[in-house]
């Protein structure tokens, strides 16, 4: 489904594992579409975050992974088995061969060696961190600060923590403290003060910090998405459309795919056609595209052609599609596969 590949090639490659190589030589866009640099070492590379990209490239006949700055050249030697993106300064990696994993800082000097299985992003200080099968919250020396108790556990989302006990989901705060039961079936990230739970029944709803019921159970819903500028992408039977915070349709669910609300614009598909809209579902723009990825920071990637590039809110082509695959603009570039 069009709708589910729109969400897949949305999110960015936080953390990157070894997987097929891609058809294109990666290289990095501005605003303008201008080539800013290109690096025919690198196998696949992440958005940039806090002035660096992971990026993996062969080395000796393995895969490595290391950082790139923003003129394309490694600030951080590849030489990690796996490696995240970098947050509040620290960024989680992992060598397999020599038993070591931690946090480094954006010089590449450990920050952080522990014996931890996993980690995830510092949000306010703390961080996810796995140990002994469980999940629990480091501060900035590696200490535990929160002991690994939990199944699951997410990085802060609006001062919640998503977290896994036995096969059920509720939310922690920074302490540890279990601020809404772990008690449905699924639950997704805070966004914009409401998270999306699903209940034993199966039923969506949305839940407000201190896990009262802001909207639903929604009747008929089949998937929904986070709130993005008061609105929620879901899909009822076949066809998409937007919620409000309350859950009332506010778009009606008749199009073929949509994508989230970012700026204050989503795109919708018609009768095969692109447009984007408002946040009351008003044309702003016919897309001349064969589908798109919707706004992200002013920009939209689409496809014509079999190629990809990006509109603008207007539906004016700002980067021709000449690229074998473009991704979302973060920190001013977007990454894109050349011939």
């Amino acid at each position: 489904m069009r709708a589910a590949l729109v969400v897949l090639l949305l999110a960015s490659a936080a953390a990157l594992s070894a997987h097929e190589r891609t058809r294109g030589v990666i290289g990095f866009v501005d605003e303008s579409g201008a080539l800013v640099f290109k690096n025919g070492e690198v196998h696949e590379a992440g958005d940039f975050a806090e002035g660096l990209a992971a990026a993996r490239v062969h080395k000796a006949g393995v895969l490595k992974l290391g950082y790139l700055d923003r003129k394309g050249a490694f600030a951080i030697e590849p030489r990690f088995d796996a490696a995240s993106a970098f947050s509040e300064g620290l960024a989680f990696v992992h060598l397999r061969d020599e038993h070591k994993s931690g946090y480094i800082d954006k010089q590449g000097r450990w920050a952080i060696e522990a014996a931890l299985e996993d980690g995830r992003a510092f949000v306010e200080g703390v961080a996810p961190a796995r140990q002994g099968g469980k999940w629990g919250f480091i501060d900035r020396k590696g200490a535990f600060i929160v002991k690994p108790a939990f199944d699951d556990l997410d990085a802060l989302r609006e001062g919640r923590a998503r977290v896994k006990v036995g096969e059920k989901w509720g939310f922690a705060d920074r302490t540890g403290a279990l601020v809404i039961p772990a008690s449905y079936s699924y639950a997704a990230h805070f966004s914009e003060g409401l998270a999306r739970v699903r209940a034993e029944n199966g039923r969506i709803a949305f839940i407000d910090r201190d896990g009262k019921l802001a909207a639903g159970p929604l009747e008929g819903v089949a998937e929904a998405g986070d709130f993005r500028d008061g609105r929620s992408l879901v899909r009822v039977k076949t066809r998409w459309g937007y919620i409000d915070r309350a859950g009332r349709q506010v778009i009606p669910a008749v199009h073929e795919a949509g994508t989230p609300f970012s700026g204050g614009s989503a795109a919708i598909q018609q009768s095969g056609k692109w447009s984007a809209v408002d946040v009351e579902g008003r044309t702003i723009a016919r897309l001349d595209c064969e589908w798109t990825l919707g706004f992200q920071g002013g920009h939209a990637p689409f496809l014509a052609g079999g190629k990809m590039g990006f509109l603008d809110r207007s539906g004016k082509v700002v980067v021709p599609a000449r690229h074998v695959r473009v991704y979302a603009y973060s920190e001013g570039l977007a990454r894109v596969e050349l011939e």
